[in-house]
């Protein structure tokens, strides 16, 4: 798994006021996030197109197109090797407006060498023949459409250029529960609540551990038993901001149906 963030970019986010942008994957785009999946020989990532919305060609510089990757539990794609290149080129490049358009995360540091948003080491060797590495010595790198493939070009340019780029390659890695799964995918098919959609599981936010029926073992002991049903019952009505968690199924109310859930899943987590 890749150590998310070892490298924070620094900038003048606020210009951009990048709270206000959400990255959303456009008509052009995927329509969701894919996986490369351990099992075809993939390291269990998910990938994800983002494009910037509005009319016209909108376009955001390298660093704000990294912080909401980073607010949406991602962050720029590292592609590190030939291999992952070719799973991204398959997955995205049709899908691409520009061939010039999409930013990833590599960066040069202190106007030294290039290295990766995670801090795995870049190299050139993990580039398809004929790229231009080393590159020009600009300070962001990008890649897009070129040729028929099977691989991304990857070049650089520096923060700024052109007023920034209108797609960015967004990855996710983070595994806060450590249980070989990434985060990502358990919120996106809800086996681990993600209540706030902010891509990381309500457990790891709340220093629970990430159980197997985390959404019933509500005391938490690994076990969904009566003192799990004592707290739901305690809070049963409108959900209270005091203990939310007791609204199982997440419909505002704790009611019968978050009972129901409770009881179904009696007994030690995951039997």
């Amino acid at each position: 798994m890749k150590t998310l963030h070892a490298f924070r970019t620094a900038g003048a986010l606020g210009v951009l006021a990048v709270t206000q942008i959400a990255l959303v994957s456009g008509a052009s785009a995927q329509a969701t996030a894919v996986q490369w999946r351990v099992e075809d020989g993939g390291n269990g990532h998910w990938y994800e197109l983002a494009v910037v919305p509005g009319p016209g060609y909108p376009r955001l510089t390298w660093t704000a197109s990294e912080s909401l990757a980073e607010a949406a539990g991602g962050y720029l794609a590292t592609i590190t090797t030939t291999d992952e290149n070719a799973f991204v080129f398959n997955a995205f490049a049709s899908a691409m407006a520009s061939q010039w358009s999409c930013w990833i995360g590599g960066l040069r540091l202190n106007g030294g060498g290039l290295a990766w948003v995670t801090g795995e080491y870049f190299s050139c060797a993990s580039l398809p023949f004929g790229n231009s590495c080393p590159f020009g010595g600009e300070s962001r790198l990008y890649t897009g459409q070129y040729g028929p493939g099977p691989y991304f070009y990857i070049d650089d340019h520096n923060d700024d250029f052109q007023g920034g780029k209108n797609e960015s390659l967004v990855e996710w890695s983070a595994d806060c529960n450590a249980d070989n799964i990434v985060d990502y995918g358990q919120c996106l098919d809800g086996s681990l609540p993600d209540t706030n959609a902010n891509n990381i599981p309500d457990c790891c936010e709340e220093g629970i551990p990430c159980s197997a029926c985390y959404a019933f073992d509500l005391n938490p002991t690994g076990i969904v038993d009566g003192a799990d049903l004592g707290a739901l019952l305690a809070f049963w009505g409108p959900v209270s901001p005091a203990f939310p968690r007791a609204d199982i199924n997440r419909d505002g109310n704790v009611n019968g149906a978050d009972l129901g859930l409770l009881l179904a899943n009696w007994g030690p987590c995951g039997q």
